[in-house]
């Protein structure tokens, strides 16, 4: 296991010259990468490897693609009322809304919705772009946000099963994600956003479109509000019947999940070596 988590970690920071790496995320093919090096940082008490890791969650969110941070890191995000929400980034951030509301509507699972529920259209990783709900746009709490969540699950309990693993990982909004997961379950409510007009034509309608959306309402009593850039049309809600379902988890460890209660604990975060609180920052 030390010498698998050396091999990713050089791969990931001593790559070829002229060659630029980074940590991925995505549909979960690449879940399960950023724990090996960090198992073997821990084991090995090793300084230089430690603290190079230990970078990672400081800048999971960053602005240059290669200093982000895994899927199980970068998939949690702060939300506006302090809960951190599932989904991945757009993969081009000036289409963010177009490509969500698109999927959204082509899903059919939001409430009102006049078709059947189909959640397999386009990415299925999408956050939400106004930060109120879990992703992703199809049906919250649907198909990678799963598989995400069982290696999720595993990470915080390692984290507090080994200090030296919490101290290098170090990630609140990790654990407050995943305890909201156990307790509470998808999160969809406080949604200050409309759902798409049930009068629109899903079937003509397209808002992902870059010339004409062929949609009657789109941008009128639903998506985005163009007298408010970065914002949505304000109504009801989109999914509030899902509100606190759980989400069914996939890739789990069955020690995990046998002993989760006595991996977990009552402390509300894992501790570093010392004994201290986490010193992260609350977001």
């Amino acid at each position: 296991m030390v010498t698998y988590g050396l091999d990713i970690y050089h791969a990931r920071y001593n790559p070829p010259e002229g060659l630029v790496r980074s940590w991925s995320s995505g549909a979960g093919q690449w879940n399960g990468q950023f724990l090996p090096p960090v198992f073997a940082a821990a084991l090995l008490r090793d300084s230089f490897y430690a603290n190079n890791l230990r970078q990672v969650a400081d800048n999971v969110h960053a602005d240059e693609v290669w200093l982000r941070g895994p899927s199980e890191l970068r998939q949690i995000n702060p939300g506006q009322h302090g809960v951190h929400l599932w989904g991945d980034e757009a993969k081009i951030p000036e289409q963010k809304e177009s490509d969500y509301w698109g999927n959204l509507l082509r899903s059919q699972c939001f409430d009102g919705a006049t078709g059947d529920c189909n959640p397999g259209f386009g990415a299925r990783t999408q956050r939400d772009p106004y930060g109120y709900i879990d992703g992703p746009a199809n049906r919250p709490g649907d198909d990678y946000a799963g598989i995400t969540g069982g290696v999720q699950r595993a990470l915080v309990a390692t984290m507090f099963l080994m200090p030296e693993v919490c101290g290098i990982i170090n990630h609140r909004p990790l654990v407050e994600y995943v305890d909201r997961l156990h307790n509470h379950g998808i999160h969809t409510s406080l949604d200050a956003c409309a759902g798409p007009d049930p009068r629109e034509d899903f079937d003509t309608c397209n808002p992902f479109s870059s010339r004409d959306t062929r949609c009657e309402y789109y941008r009128v009593t639903w998506g985005p509000d163009p007298a408010n850039p970065g914002q949505c049309i304000r109504g009801a809600g989109r999914f509030t019947q899902y509100d606190q379902r759980p989400i069914r988890l996939l890739y789990t460890s069955h020690q995990v999940e046998a002993n989760w209660e006595q991996l977990r604990g009552t402390d509300a975060f894992c501790r570093l070596p010392d004994g201290n609180e986490m010193i992260q920052a609350v977001y």
